[in-house]
């Protein structure tokens, strides 16, 4: 199953389960302390509700440390009752194309004090699942954060964002709004 699908699935359970989801990041022999960082915006009204509304993502990684964090924003006030997620797919930038994602990070809103990222190959989750925090900041404004030397050394070029729920089976039901990085990472 995808990342997404499996942290969907997971919203809809105690967020213990949430801790099964995954990403993945590539492990260059070396890590420099680069800090990388993208900020995009979304067109406001695209979204299927205004609190599921995109409106803004930044996301920053330590190469070094591999602290992870994503803070979204939306147009109206985020539902904490809602089995959604936020998460947020990192990957390399190979001739000016986004690759495979390699990187996962994300939260479930009716839970917003735990965060999962975990590596990612072909489109699944491989290895362990690192475990940070989240937090909802305000209406609408939600953000996670993971850290794990384990997720340390990649050069991320592209990041995709995107709110959804699922069935209770675990599908991937609704995507509400998704966007992705035009301007890709500055360190």
């Amino acid at each position: 199953m995808d990342p997404v699908s499996s942290l969907v699935r997971r919203a809809a359970r105690p967020i213990a389960l949430l801790l099964t989801i995954g990403a993945a990041l590539a492990l260059p022999s070396s890590a420099s302390a680069k800090v990388f960082v993208s900020h995009f915006t979304d067109q406001t009204g695209d979204g299927r509700t205004a609190g599921t509304d995109i409106t803004n993502v930044r996301v920053a990684y330590n190469r070094k440390s591999g602290a992870l964090s994503a803070t979204l924003t939306v147009d109206g006030t985020i539902d904490t009752t809602a089995n959604q997620v936020f998460v947020v797919f990192l990957s390399d930038l190979v001739g000016g194309k986004c690759q495979q994602a390699t990187t996962m990070i994300g939260g479930v809103f009716s839970h917003p004090d735990e965060a999962v990222a975990q590596r990612m190959r072909n489109g699944k989750g491989i290895g362990k699942q690192y475990v940070g925090d989240a937090s909802l900041d305000d209406d609408n404004t939600f953000t996670v954060k993971v850290k794990s030397r384990a997720l340390a050394g990649l050069t991320p070029g592209c990041a995709f964002a995107a709110i959804a729920t699922s069935k209770v089976s675990g599908d991937l039901d609704k995507v509400y709004d998704q966007t992705k990085s035009n301007n890709g990472f500055f360190g």
